[in-house]
């Protein structure tokens, strides 16, 4: 088996077992697809770096947390965007946000 393959059945299981354990309904700012990507990318990474491709707790926890910045910082843009939530600056010049009272459609 080659490490590309290889790379690909091990992202799965790690998938598979997050969605056991309800990873992506408790984190729902993560995308599964994309959490598989930037994984799959690291492994790439770390085989060409160390010729072993397994993820540390450390990447693994800089992975989510990058998508999870992500995550939030692009549904607070469509938030404003669609008029849901206004951006002020405030008196100390830091960015405030506040809901516009505009209902939500889900």
């Amino acid at each position: 088996m080659d490490i590309l393959t290889e790379i690909i059945e091990v992202s799965d299981e790690i998938i598979t077992t997050l969605k056991e354990e309800n990873f992506f309904v408790e984190t729902p700012f993560i995308n599964e697809l994309e959490l598989k990507r930037e994984i799959q990318k690291q492994m790439q990474y770390n085989w060409e770096q160390t010729e072993s491709m397994y993820l540390n707790d450390e990447q693994f926890l800089q992975i989510v947390n990058d998508l999870i910045a992500d995550g939030i910082s692009n549904g607070l843009s469509d938030l404003i965007e669609s008029g849901h939530v206004q951006a002020g600056v405030n008196q100390d010049g830091e960015i405030v946000y506040s809901l516009t009272g505009k209902p939500l459609e889900l």
